[in-house]
C-alpha cells in the first residue's frame, strides 16, 4: 500500500490556522491578530498595508471572516483568484490603503494588488 502525502500549501495552512483563531467565539480580534502575524512573514515590507487589512478583520461582520481574512492573505501572497471577493466597502479600502502606501512598500506588491483592482473593475 503506498501513502501519498498531501503537503499543505501556504493558502490552505493559513485557512486552517485561521479558523483556530477565530474560535467558537467567532473572536474576530485574534484572526486579526493571526492575520498580522501570519502576513508579516509572509510580506515583511508591507507592515501598513497588513495593519490596515488587520483593522478591517477585526471589525468584520462578515459571515465568514476566516475567508475574509484568507481572501487578505491571498491578495498579500498573490493567490488571489477568481473564486475569491470582497464587499465593495472593503475593496475601497484596500483601493485606499495600497494608494496610501505605495511609496512605503515594494512595487511588485503594489503593482500586483493594483492588477486585481483593475481585473476586478475596483479603481
Amino acid at each position: 500500500m503506498r501513502i501519498l502525502s498531501h503537503r499543505m500549501n501556504t493558502i490552505e495552512k493559513f485557512y486552517t490556522d485561521a479558523h483556530k483563531a477565530l474560535g467558537e467565539n467567532a473572536d474576530t480580534v485574534a484572526l486579526a491578530q493571526y492575520f498580522r502575524r501570519a502576513a508579516t512573514r509572509t510580506c515583511p515590507e508591507a507592515d501598513t498595508l497588513i495593519d490596515d487589512f488587520a483593522s478591517i478583520i477585526a471589525e468584520s461582520d462578515e459571515a465568514d471572516p476566516a475567508q475574509q481574512a484568507l481572501c487578505f492573505f491571498a491578495l498579500l501572497d498573490n493567490n488571489f483568484d477568481d473564486t475569491m471577493d470582497f464587499s465593495d466597502a472593503d475593496w475601497a479600502r484596500i483601493r485606499d490603503s495600497v494608494s496610501a502606501a505605495a511609496n512605503d512598500i515594494d512595487f511588485s506588491l503594489v503593482s500586483d494588488i493594483m492588477n486585481v483592482l483593475v481585473r476586478r473593475k475596483k479603481l
